[in-house]
């Protein structure tokens, strides 16, 4: 398997209502899996302000120097409540994985073109969402700072549609103003769970409430 199995560029949100499922593990082996088996271009977009999958797939050391240089999710947030005019790309950190076979040298000798970025995330990011809810609200349309924050990321990935085959976005458990954005622009969602009652539990109403009656994507 060489390819991937679709044209263009496609959105994934991998979330649940429930915390410790899985979802910063499935999103990082899918990664992983899709840029060395099946050459895909894929962007990870780390929506947790717990960072777990930008830990990971950055290192702690890697996650820090991002969060200096001003270069992860939380700094983009920040710009578009500040009203300036950030360019999504400059977010993005490239040749990320840590695994040896998807190193540039050893794709090109195996004529591999997968690649994996990701747009990191902070333990800040929950406040600068915050920050820009507030910017965003109105009494008139309680949906109003989602549907804002849906097209600013529906425009941001819109940019990098020559250089990415597949976004993936991490999400935290729950309906923060971003992930409510990601699922609205996905073309798929996976929501990983335990096999036991209240997992079942969370995803029914994840699927009920959420994707069904409040954001309407089902």
């Amino acid at each position: 398997m060489s390819s991937r199995p679709w044209t263009g560029k496609r959105a994934l949100s991998i979330a649940n209502l429930k915390g410790g499922v899985g979802k910063s593990t499935t999103t990082m082996m899918v990664a992983d899996a899709l840029s060395l088996n099946w050459s895909v271009r894929v962007l990870v977009v780390d929506l947790d302000a717990q960072a777990n999958a930008s830990q990971m797939l950055l290192s702690f050391k890697g996650l820090q120097i991002a969060r200096t240089s001003g270069v992860t999710l939380t700094d983009w947030v920040d710009s578009l409540v500040e009203g300036s005019d950030s360019k999504f790309y400059t977010y993005v950190k490239s040749g990320i994985s840590g695994l040896t076979e998807l190193s540039p040298q050893n794709m090109s000798q195996h004529g591999k073109s997968g690649s994996l970025s990701i747009v990191p995330s902070t333990p800040e990011l929950r406040f600068s969402e915050l920050a820009f809810d507030h910017r965003n609200y109105s009494r008139q349309d309680s949906a109003a700072s989602t549907l804002v924050m849906t097209s600013h990321l529906r425009s941001a990935i819109e940019s990098l549609a020559q250089s990415v085959d597949l976004v993936i976005f991490d999400c935290p458990p729950g309906f923060t103003t971003l992930t409510q954005a990601a699922l609205n622009i996905s073309d798929a969602i996976i929501s990983p769970t335990l096999e036991e009652p209240i997992g079942a539990w969370s995803l029914k109403a994840f699927r009920d409430f959420g994707l069904r009656d409040t954001l309407g994507v089902l």
